[in-house]
């Protein structure tokens, strides 16, 4: 078989093949023709697939054709577009930089040049980058309900001022009344602003009208205006990407104003397209938005959660709030902002972008929840370094840091941008990676500062807190003077000062008790109050004085001389003034008060030779003042300690006293003078210690009522002198009654009349035979009081006898009241009957008084026989005292009482 190739010499033509065939000898002629029609069929098919890639090859080049013209024609107007406004920022700048004409009318008319480059120039970018992120799907909006006719007027405004437009051009024929629809405020402000600057471009002269129809569902816009129209061969691609109505009006612009307007109605879920007007009549471009329905009232129906902030802020970076910093970027310029804002929330971070240094300010004073600021150097209305000085007026470098960014980048730049309170600064454009890694840095450093700040915040709270404790642990709330526990560090100071001496006045009110319980624990706290101001007016910082305790107050003087002499003279100056300063009388409520007080001095280091010893030493010397009616102050002396340490250990051993049974009662006949027989006893407590003897009760009583011992005590007394008499009527031994003393103490306890009645109850002694002597001034502290807890004891059917009558400063008045039923002469005044005048005229009259309120006198102390033929013969009932027996133990009583003849008692 042969193969020959045959071609006509043209391209376009299919190549021909020729084939001999030289068949086998076997093959019949039908075998042969077989053979034949499938090689031409194979032949066929094999042209057929070659026809079939050249056709596929000439339609791929046409679109690759056709899509490079599309790429050139964009380039080519991009290219032109790009070119006009950099020519003019350029070829301005090169005339100013060659110091052209220099006129202020010149250069203002050239500035105006280069703004309006920069302008269409940003115009340009902006409707770029729009339509990029359009396509992508990157740009949200967030509708909300809009008043329609409120929104355009104040779009025109801002349109008319941002174009340099007269306002007057564009006509607001919205009609009146609430139109609500349901649109984003910042991208409806774009299509109108897209809008009207496409309709003020095609028509030069004429103006432009906006106005709105209402169905149930949509409201449509129309924005119509005068100018050439649109070709009919335009309407239905007008929308495209940059397609153009007008190529040759030299009007400019690459054909993305009304895409833009496409792509973000689609987003709202409406639609825009331009009616059928004959060219040169003007266009109408036509747009729907979804409708809200409003109330009775003209509001919408609802409204979203979401509010626009009130700064103007760009919407796509602010609609994806991240859960990081809130990070504010000020760029004038749109693309470079809304670029970082993409970063930045890519990133996490919650972002806020502003236009320019004005709006930056404005927004910082109204939010307090920025965590980091970048921010453009050269910006309107502010610069970048004015926005940084602002904020460093209200926060300081690590509180809220600052990232400046500037195209200059020379080090005088860097500086000027730094000492103005800039942390960190970055070139533009920025670089992501970089522009990141310094935000992260920035925010980083704050988190660290602000740890160690709360940190610093929490320790100096804590360091505050303590020393307010302490200094309410050591102060005293009454009077604000420091108490005991800070005297001890004065002290300390003055006895570490090895070259001079020191001393420690310690001083004492002297009845404030009688005071709180006649006036008023309120009147008592203002005396205190009063004191502490006159002992600091007296002092004036010569001295330290302090609150002690109760109404004692510690006053420390320091830089004495080391002389005896003089220190002592200095002390007996400063303690004389301190006693005529609380000598005066105190003025409380209307109460003219006198206190008298009395010191204890003690000298560092003659004395005392220590700040214990000071402090117990004075208090000593203050004891021995206060027993001495005549003096007011004393030194200590160490004979006074010995007395001292008696009574302490008298004190500590007392209640283990009353634990071992060794307190026992003595009892003291009364004789009734006109019978000559016993009338009563008085049972008197003794103390038979085990080491020390017999203690008499002048030892020990007044301790036990200074700590309170006293009520156990009492409670002691009375019932055992209540077992004791039921006991002696058993055994035969009859008495009238038997006297019990109540101590003051004893007798201010609110328990008093229960525990009474529970000792007869429990005893079985009769009320009638038990009587309680009450100290006069026991009686004088409160007056009601006193009425009352007398009235209930009458009311149990004891005897009550005012004891010690005469010595006190009761009130006559009171008496009648009291349902007492005999006084007690004190022997203060038996003792002197005979050889005192005053004294008989003072037993007389309390004799006489009590007749005449029918009460019964017992005269105490009677120690001779003229003493009580003596009071005998003024009338007293009953006496007492060493002339008829002194106070027997028990057994030894009951030995007198059964042995007692009355005929030798009588006179």
């Amino acid at each position: 078989m042969k193969a020959v190739s045959s071609s006509s010499g043209s391209e376009s033509e299919p190549m021909q093949l020729f084939i001999h065939m030289e068949p086998p000898w076997w093959l019949t002629k039908w075998a042969y023709a077989g053979y034949v029609i499938l090689t031409m069929f194979a032949l066929l098919l094999i042209r057929r697939g070659y026809l079939l890639k050249i056709t596929m090859q000439e339609a791929v080049s046409g679109e690759l054709r056709a899509l490079n013209a599309a790429k050139d024609e964009f380039l080519a107007k991009t290219s032109h577009e790009l070119r006009t406004p950099l020519i003019g920022i350029i070829g301005v700048a090169e005339t100013l930089k060659d110091g052209g004409a220099n006129s202020p009318e010149f250069i203002r008319n050239r500035l105006g040049m280069i703004v309006s480059s920069g302008k269409r120039l940003s115009k340009l970018v902006d409707d770029i980058l729009d339509v990029t992120r359009l396509k992508e799907g990157k740009l949200e909006i967030f509708p909300k309900p809009l008043e329609l006719r409120e929104f355009v007027a104040f779009t025109i405004e801002t349109f008319s001022v941002m174009f340099n437009q007269p306002q007057e051009r564009v006509v607001n024929a919205i009609p009146l009344g609430s139109i609500w629809v349901q649109a984003d405020e910042s991208r409806l402000e774009q299509v109108l602003f897209n809008l009207l600057s496409n309709a003020l471009k095609y028509a030069p002269m004429g103006e432009v009208v906006i106005d709105c129809s209402v169905d149930e569902e949509s409201v449509t816009v129309r924005v119509c205006d005068k100018g050439i129209g649109v070709p009919d061969a335009m309407k239905a691609s007008i929308f495209e990407d940059f397609a153009q109505a007008h190529t040759d009006s030299g009007a400019g612009g690459v054909g993305l104003g009304l895409p833009i307007c496409r792509y973000l109605l689609a987003l709202h879920g409406g639609r825009i397209w331009v009616e059928d007007n004959p060219v040169g009549q003007g266009s109408c471009f036509l747009f729907t938005l979804p409708r809200v329905c409003a109330n009775e009232n003209g509001a919408p129906a609802s409204r979203p959660a979401r509010e626009r902030p009130a700064v103007v802020q760009d919407e796509e970076v602010l609609s994806r709030p991240g859960p990081g910093a809130h990070v504010l970027v000020a760029d004038d310029e749109r693309v470079c902002r809304c670029v970082m804002g993409d970063f930045l929330a890519d990133a996490g971070y919650r972002v806020s972008l502003v236009r320019d240094g004005g709006e930056a300010i404005a927004f910082m004073d109204a939010h307090d929840d920025v965590d980091l600021i970048c921010v453009d150097v050269v910006m309107p209305v502010a610069s970048g370094l004015a926005v940084c000085q602002h904020v460093r007026e209200r926060y300081p470098l690590t509180e809220l840091p600052i990232l400046v960014m500037s195209a200059k980048t020379q080090m005088q730049d860097i500086v000027a941008g730094l000492s103005v309170g800039a942390n960190d600064y970055v070139a533009k454009p920025v670089d992501k990676g970089e522009f990141l890694a310094r935000v992260t840095n920035l925010l980083a450093l704050r988190s660290a500062f602000q740890l160690r700040k709360q940190r610093d915040e929490a320790q100096d709270l804590a360091r505050a807190s303590m020393r307010l404790a302490l200094h309410h642990a050591n102060t005293d709330s009454l009077t604000g003077l420091p108490l005991r526990n800070v005297v001890n560090a004065y002290l300390q100071d003055y006895v570490a000062d090895g070259e001079h001496a020191c001393g420690a006045l310690f001083v004492d009110l002297d009845r404030l008790g009688k005071v709180n319980a006649s006036y008023g624990h309120s009147v008592g706290d203002e005396i205190l109050k009063q004191t502490a101001g006159r002992l600091r007016d007296l002092l004036k910082g010569e001295s330290h004085v302090v609150r002690f305790e109760g109404d004692q107050f510690l006053i420390a003087l320091g830089g004495m001389p080391l002389a005896h002499q003089q220190c002592y003279s200095q002390l007996v100056d400063l303690a004389g003034r301190c006693v005529a300063a609380l000598a005066e009388p105190f003025h409380v409520a209307g109460n003219s008060i006198s206190i008298a007080s009395s010191l204890g001095i003690s000298l560092f280091p003659f004395v005392s030779q220590s700040v214990e010893e000071l402090i117990r030493h004075s208090s000593i010397a203050m004891r021995h003042a206060k027993s001495r009616s005549s003096t007011h102050f004393l030194f200590y002396e160490a004979s006074m300690e010995a007395g001292g340490r008696y009574a302490f250990e008298l004190e500590s051993r007392m209640r283990e006293a009353l634990k071992n049974s060794e307190f026992e009662l003595h009892y003291q006949p009364q004789i009734d003078i006109a019978s000559g027989g016993i009338g009563g006893v008085e049972a008197l407590i003794r103390w038979r210690n085990p080491d020390k003897g017999l203690v008499p009760p002048g030892q020990f009583i007044p301790l036990a009522e200074e700590n309170g011992f006293i009520v156990e005590i009492g409670r002691w007394v009375l019932e055992q002198a209540c077992r004791d008499y039921c006991r002696w009527r058993e055994e035969g031994l009859v008495v009238d009654k038997v006297a019990v003393n109540l101590s003051a103490v004893q007798f201010r306890e609110d328990g008093l009349v229960e525990l009474v009645a529970k000792t007869l109850r429990e005893t079985g002694m009769p009320a009638e035979n038990l009587e309680l002597e009450i100290t006069e001034s026991a009686t004088m502290d409160n007056m009601e009081r006193t009425l009352q807890v007398l009235r209930q004891l009458h009311g149990l059917g004891c005897i009550l006898s005012i004891d010690d009558f005469g010595t006190g400063y009761s009130s006559l008045s009171y008496l009648k009241q009291f349902p007492v039923h005999a006084l007690k002469i004190d022997q203060s005044f038996v003792r002197d009957v005979l050889k005192d005048e005053e004294s008989r005229a003072i037993i007389q009259s309390i004799i006489t008084l009590a007749h005449s309120l029918h009460l019964h006198t017992i005269a105490e102390g009677i120690e001779t026989a003229e003493q009580y033929a003596m009071l005998a013969a003024m009338g007293s009932e009953e006496g007492q005292g060493y002339f008829f027996s002194k106070p027997l133990p028990e057994p030894a009583f009951l030995s007198y009482a059964r042995n007692f003849m009355p005929q030798r008692i009588r006179c």
